[in-house]
């Protein structure tokens, strides 16, 4: 048995059983205090002690904690940035209550529509030749706020192209941008708000009806007997100007 300091060293080395004690001396192994690594900075490798360098280790082990470092700040950063459009984005159009208010200038459709006039339904694609409208509700985009005023549509180019509410004090929220007109009747005219094209043939978006003054105010749904766009004799904008 082969022992240093208490400790028996041909356990762990099985080398150390085939050589003669009789010609080995044990001396303790001095380090100049400048070689000597902490052991947070050391990484010990029991594959291969033989080969052990341990500036090479703690050079590996730096350089891979600030590969890992720099990758976290190039991740972060583009988190950060891709977030702010993002909440730019939903800040405008999830909640257009907070958006800001129509440029000044913008040509509006000199008609009034009571608030209690204009809502978004659940209803029965196509919308003709008989429209059922149920759980009617404030238009969709127009949710988050207390709602005064009345609403109208704006002007582009000489035609109707978004559906706006204009407020009290003179602001105007845009609700929709875009607007495609589905069906009408001498009581309700149908459309649907931000229109995507999924479906069909009523095409996707925010189903909105106008209530007409020939028919009482309110959310109470109903069914009409209407007509589509293409066959009728009244365009949206003579219906909206003959009826408010």
């Amino acid at each position: 048995m082969i022992k240093y300091q208490g400790n028996d060293l041909s356990e762990d080395i099985p080398e150390l059983k085939n050589i003669d004690l009789d010609n080995v001396i044990l001396k303790p192994i001095t380090y100049d205090s400048k070689e000597i690594m902490t052991m947070e900075d050391q990484t010990v490798s029991t594959a291969n002690t033989g080969d052990f360098d341990a500036n090479t280790e703690k050079s590996f082990k730096r350089s891979h904690f600030n590969a890992w470092k720099c990758a976290f700040f190039v991740l972060l950063a583009i988190v950060v940035c891709g977030s702010v459009p993002t909440i730019s984005y939903f800040a405008l159009t999830s909640s257009p209550s907070n958006a800001l208010p129509t440029i000044p200038g913008t040509e509006l459709l000199q008609i009034v529509i009571p608030i209690n006039r204009a809502f978004d339904v659940q209803w029965n694609p196509p919308g003709y030749p008989l429209l059922r409208a149920s759980y009617l509700e404030p238009p969709y985009f127009d949710r988050n706020e207390d709602r005064d005023g009345y609403y109208t549509f704006d002007i582009q180019d000489g035609n109707i192209a978004g559906f706006v509410r204009k407020r009290s004090d003179g602001s105007v929220l845009q609700v929709f941008d875009e607007v495609e007109f589905i069906s009408i009747s001498d009581n309700v005219l149908m459309f649907n708000g931000n229109p995507n094209g999924i479906y069909l043939p009523g095409g996707g978006g925010y189903g909105t009806i106008i209530k007409a003054p020939s028919i009482a105010s309110g959310n109470a749904g109903g069914n009409w007997v209407t007509e589509s766009l293409a066959n009728s004799d009244m365009t949206p904008e003579e219906w909206l100007m003959s009826k408010f």
